[in-house]
């Protein structure tokens, strides 16, 4: 099960302080409880590379590579990729396990990375929404240089507070071709105000909010998904978001995933995973319908 925060929890526990400490954190500070890295080590999985990519404020960066079936088989030398930014207080051991089967019936590569601090990531500075940008936009000018990699077809990916530097880092970009985006938030102050602390969303500002960046996506394929069960970021996020990219000229995919809360619409058993599936194989393939699975 992946372990992303529960926000509500985190909001909460930042009322028990009060508002001169907050405002003596900092914003910056106080947007990083938000996040909760660990460094961590742990084994790399077979069939993975891994390799540490440098931001540009010269923090290393912990990244996996996972190749598509027809890379790995040797079929094709160049393949499409999605590019994975995780939630917070998510490692990338846990999203491989979850993400392979996915990418393995695509016939797509994966590229995940750890934001600063988590895993085996340098920790130069706190995380933040600005940093989690930085290091993204890093991974991804390192997936374009790669030989293994079509740049024509690199996709971002992200879940929960990993949706805010996917969607940012996609509107940036025009040659990414699509984005895939869940469990995320329209504004941050609507969630400080869903839990009762609306009038603190000037400490942490509008930095990124998906909303905002839903402008940069005109022509563009979005798969935007989101458990209808989920109490933490409630479903009314993605409809506002979803409305946003609409008004963008996005082309968008909407899926509220019945009987999923926000830890578990990525399960295996998911009725999402066919229609993401799909997805990528026509932004990426150019493929209509998945095909038979590939392993």
């Amino acid at each position: 099960m992946l372990r992303f925060p529960t926000l509500l929890a985190r909001l909460t526990s930042w009322a028990g302080s009060s508002l001169a400490a907050l405002l003596s954190a900092g914003c910056s500070s106080l947007e990083s409880r938000f996040y909760q890295p660990q460094a961590i080590e742990y084994a790399v999985p077979p069939g993975v590379e891994e390799r540490m990519v440098t931001a540009e404020d010269g923090t290393r960066l912990q990244t996996w590579f996972l190749p598509s079936p027809s890379l790995r088989d040797g079929l094709v030398d160049r393949a499409p990729l999605v590019v994975i930014c995780p939630g917070s207080r998510t490692q990338i051991d846990e999203l491989t396990p979850l993400l392979r089967p996915i990418a393995m019936q695509a016939d797509v590569s994966l590229l995940l990375l750890n934001y600063r601090g988590y895993g085996r990531s340098e920790a130069k500075t706190s995380v933040t929404r600005r940093t989690t940008l930085i290091d993204a936009r890093a991974v991804l000018d390192h997936a374009f240089q790669r030989a293994d990699v079509d740049p024509r077809r690199i996709a971002l990916m992200g879940y929960s507070l990993g949706a805010v530097p996917a969607l940012a880092l996609a509107a940036q970009s025009t040659e990414v071709p699509a984005v895939v985006i869940g469990g995320v938030y329209g504004r941050a102050s609507d969630v400080l105000a869903d839990s009762g602390y609306g009038s603190l969303t000037w400490l942490i500002g509008s930095n990124h909010d998906p909303v905002d960046s839903a402008s940069g996506m005109t022509g563009r394929p979005v798969f935007l998904f989101h458990g209808e069960e989920d109490r933490d970021v409630p479903p009314y996020h993605a409809l506002e978001l979803g409305a946003a990219l609409l008004r963008s000229g996005a082309d968008l995919e909407l899926h509220l995933v019945a009987n999923r809360n926000h830890y578990d619409v990525l399960a295996p058993e998911s009725s999402l995973n066919e229609d993401l599936i799909a997805f990528l194989r026509k932004t990426l393939h150019g493929k209509g319908e998945a095909s038979a699975p590939l392993k």
